[in-house]
């Protein structure tokens, strides 16, 4: 085989493999954080004063994964007892916005939401809790990995 042929068999393959890079590439799943994020930046006011709001007042939560019973507990702070308290537990997926979902804020005895973890995918999670204590508006954010 002479070296013309080498240099076809070369500048062949080097296309091929670009070819396969192309189809590869068009193939990957890129997600947004959020469909509307110009709308939901434009919103960040409101949590990044819900924030204030849970510092300065010191009514921060305790987030924590049990994984003896893969349940995440929530522990409101003792302030909020007998106080009207709503709001949204937001599961974030970084990794895949289809895993996404939200449970209401729903107190049991003692302060404390159990939120059962059974049905989680494995992974990093992002646990955003936007909650009302009274006219209080509060938010809060933790990383859980869920093994």
């Amino acid at each position: 085989m002479n070296w013309g042929w080498r240099i076809f068999i070369l500048y062949t393959s080097f296309i091929s493999f670009m070819l396969v890079m192309v189809y590869k590439c068009t193939q990957q799943n890129i997600d947004l954080v959020t469909e509307n994020y110009y709308a939901k930046e434009l919103k960040f006011q409101d949590q990044y004063q819900r924030m204030q709001n849970s510092r300065a007042t010191g009514m921060q939560l305790g987030i924590e994964f049990k994984p003896e019973n893969r349940l995440l507990a929530i522990a409101f702070p003792s302030q909020v007892t007998g106080q009207k308290v709503t709001g949204e537990v937001f599961f974030f997926r970084p990794d895949n916005k289809k895993l996404d979902y939200s449970v209401p804020v729903e107190l049991a005895s003692g302060n404390l939401q159990q939120i059962d973890c059974n049905k989680m995918a494995r992974g990093l999670w992002k646990v955003q809790v936007k909650w009302n204590a009274g006219d209080t508006g509060l938010y809060e954010e933790k990383q859980v990995f869920i093994p």
